[in-house]
């Protein structure tokens, strides 16, 4: 379990999970470091009274990750093209909900700390995404990227 005060740093501490599971008795949802289908599988054997999880802010690096978990198996096709859908259709969400370009472009500057994770060499590029400061420049790269650049791991 994570602190208030850790907020998303420090480890997850899994005996305190542990043992907080073994004296409660209602449902538990596990939400924490989730980063891969491995990871899902040691905690899931771990804490085998757990039915319930949450990818969290890890799900942001890997939008495939709760189908790959779900399916014990990746055989996703086209992945850049649907990571690039996925970044429009939040921009866009995010444009119709928030007030204000800069708060559009603030929450999505913030994705690629997690959606960069996704991507080899791609520093230049997500760099270049980070300085824009007007939506359409923050498009314009964000496609050039997509199209030229994006490598995944």
């Amino acid at each position: 379990m994570n602190s208030l005060i850790q907020r998303y740093d420090g480890a997850i501490d899994l005996e305190a999970f542990e043992q907080c599971l073994a004296v409660i008795e209602h449902p538990v949802v596990y939400n924490g470091d989730i980063r891969t289908p491995e990871d899902f599988n040691t905690l899931a054997q771990r804490f085998d009274g757990v039915n319930r999880w949450m990818i969290g802010r890890w799900f942001l690096a890997n939008p495939f990750l709760p189908r790959i978990i779900k399916a014990g198996r990746d055989d996703i096709r086209d992945k850049i093209t649907l990571i690039k859908q996925f970044h429009e259709s939040l921009f866009w969400a995010y444009n119709g909900a928030l007030d204000g370009s800069s708060r559009v472009l603030n929450k999505m500057k913030g994705l690629w700390r997690y959606l960069a994770l996704s991507f080899k060499d791609c520093d230049a590029g997500i760099l270049r995404i980070k300085k824009t400061i007007q939506p359409n420049q923050y498009l314009e790269q964000a496609n050039l990227f997509f199209e030229n650049e994006a490598r995944l791991k």
